[in-house]
């Protein structure tokens, strides 16, 4: 392991952290049939950093070897973590660092709002919120924007 990757305090984890996430990373919301999955996904080449990202911030990796399309291409390492409401302190910690990425950290934080801890039916109007949500960080995961 890179030596400066271990003496970092937390602060410093997450900035770095933030790095990673504005330049390589991705915030989603998914929706599969009733179920809402929200995750952030850092991919790279590094498989050092992605071992990581995974043992500083939970999580899991998989791998996904690309040569076959194009023998010039590196294996690509993922790390993910899905992302529920005890996930909540890690994301508002990690807007302070943020820059490319804030305004989706922001809008991941109003998702988890919506989230039920009872077990009771969210409302018409939860999933209005939702779908909104999902559509707008839809649009700024487009490529080009």
């Amino acid at each position: 392991m890179r030596s400066i990757l271990i003496y970092m305090n937390y602060n410093e984890k997450l900035a770095y952290f933030a790095g990673l996430l504005d330049g390589e990373g991705n915030i989603q919301v998914q929706k599969l049939k009733t179920q809402y999955t929200a995750r952030i996904t850092i991919a790279n080449t590094d498989k050092e950093m992605i071992d990581w990202l995974k043992n500083n911030f939970e999580g899991y990796t998989y791998v996904q070897k690309r040569g076959h399309r194009n023998p010039k291409w590196k294996t690509c390492y993922f790390w993910i973590r899905i992302i529920s409401g005890k996930a909540e302190q890690f994301i508002k910690d990690l807007i302070p660092y943020s820059i490319t990425k804030k305004e989706r950290l922001n809008m991941l934080l109003e998702f988890l709002s919506t989230k039920s801890t009872n077990g009771i039916s969210i409302t018409e109007e939860v999933v209005k919120q939702r779908e909104s949500i999902i559509s707008k960080l839809r649009l700024l995961n487009k490529r080009g924007i």
